[in-house]
């Protein structure tokens, strides 16, 4: 495992790229259909275009992993992309992660429990777990992060090739990555002992 951790949040934030009105005449990506914006729907946010952002998190805060998918895309499949990478350890996820399938398939393949709370009209309907809840408070500030200090959600890129673009914005792989990447600089510094410090 990553870190030395045993228990992870999982979720996914909606990044958009521009209003739904102008979804239709967005130019982005038009020239790779594969990685190229799309409409999605997101309990808190309704119907949005642009991508999803999945991520797992530690406790401490940290992003062990995380992937940008089109908006379209279920937060449940970002599962089947973490399955290889961890074993032994326990993933506490929303709502959007209930599957009795998946969650036996995580914990027959790889030991993983993956912890959601119940819903409210499901027969086997428990009281969540507070320090579970708790826990899972933990990614979704790591997304607060990202907006505030990283301005995520800001986007001005016109293209998804990875290129800058003729007005000399980044695309928005780019802008994530990097932002990602100096969140998780800063939530966890390299001690002077470790190599590459």
């Amino acid at each position: 495992m990553d870190g030395g951790e045993d228990y992870f949040c999982i979720d996914g934030k909606p990044v958009e790229v521009c209003r739904v009105a102008r979804g239709k005449w967005c130019k982005m990506g038009k020239y790779t259909p594969d990685i190229a914006p799309n409409f999605g729907f997101c309990a808190s946010q309704g119907v949005y275009y642009g991508y999803k952002l999945h991520a797992l998190s530690g406790l401490s805060g940290v992003i062990h992993s995380y992937d940008l998918t089109k908006a379209d895309v279920h937060d449940i499949n970002y599962l089947q992309d973490i399955k290889p990478l961890y074993h032994d350890c326990s993933i506490f996820g929303g709502k959007g992660y209930i599957s009795a399938s998946v969650q036996l398939d995580l914990f027959e393949t790889a030991n993983i429990r993956l912890e959601c709370p119940y819903r409210l009209n499901q027969k086997t309907w428990k009281p969540t777990f507070i320090p579970f809840a708790k826990a899972r408070k933990r990614v979704e500030t790591v997304f607060s992060q990202l907006c505030d200090q990283y301005m995520v959600i800001r986007n001005y890129a016109r293209q998804t090739d990875g290129k800058v673009g003729d007005d000399g914005d980044e695309c928005p792989y780019q802008q994530w990555h990097i932002a990602i990447l100096a969140l998780a600089a800063e939530t966890h510094p390299k001690s002077d002992g470790e190599p590459g410090a």
